[in-house]
């Protein structure tokens, strides 16, 4: 067998304990889709479920967040902040296409729309085109995703928000901090065989 030592991710919400993730840890929009699909649809129908859930809170507010990464720090609004070990999604989704799992760094991502329906339309349009390595350079987008790297983040929602880490919610927070710890975990692959290669 072959191995590999890759990144891992830790979130902390304050006043809890560490969460660890390997593929994306989020505060916002996302963590309230996957916090209220129905568990049957789920069972029954996959990633429907969230689609589901998701259409819920598509007229919800926007979140008034202060970000600091790696020291660095800003006020805006937005859905969702993503912070990403992997950007590659069950279905072939690329939510955050330059996220490496082994360069010891994360990739944030935070999301916004405006302008209601036609700002998540766009939003969809932004991820569509990511999986194809494009992007949309239009300079009055209502619906966009800003990326950026970062080894340490830190949100602060005064209002709260659901977090969640690889799809497990973690519960409504207001501080929730990140850390990436570089080679933390060693993974072994089967060699393909003469046959296979």
């Amino acid at each position: 067998k072959a191995q590999a030592a890759i990144d891992a991710g830790e979130a902390q919400p304050a006043g809890t304990e560490k969460h660890l993730f390997l593929v994306i840890s989020g505060v916002g929009f996302d963590a309230a889709m996957i916090a209220d699909a129905d568990a049957t649809l789920k069972a029954k129908m996959g990633w429907v479920a969230y689609f589901v859930a998701g259409m819920r809170h598509l007229h919800g507010s926007r979140l008034n967040a202060r970000i600091s990464l790696d020291g660095r720090r800003f006020q805006t609004q937005l859905r969702t902040l993503l912070v990403g070990n992997c950007g590659k999604l069950p279905g072939g989704i690329t939510l955050i296409p330059d996220a490496v799992i082994d360069d010891g760094i994360h990739d944030v991502a935070a999301v916004d729309t405006r302008g209601g329906i036609a700002g998540w339309v766009q939003l969809f349009g932004e991820v569509v085109l990511q999986g194809y390595g494009l992007k949309n350079e239009l300079p009055t987008k209502v619906g966009r995703i800003d990326h950026i790297q970062a080894k340490t983040t830190e949100i602060l929602i005064l209002e709260g928000a659901q977090a969640q880490v690889d799809g497990d919610i973690v519960g409504r927070a207001k501080r929730v901090k990140t850390w990436v710890d570089p080679k933390a975990l060693v993974v072994r692959t089967p060699v393909p065989s003469l046959e296979t290669r």
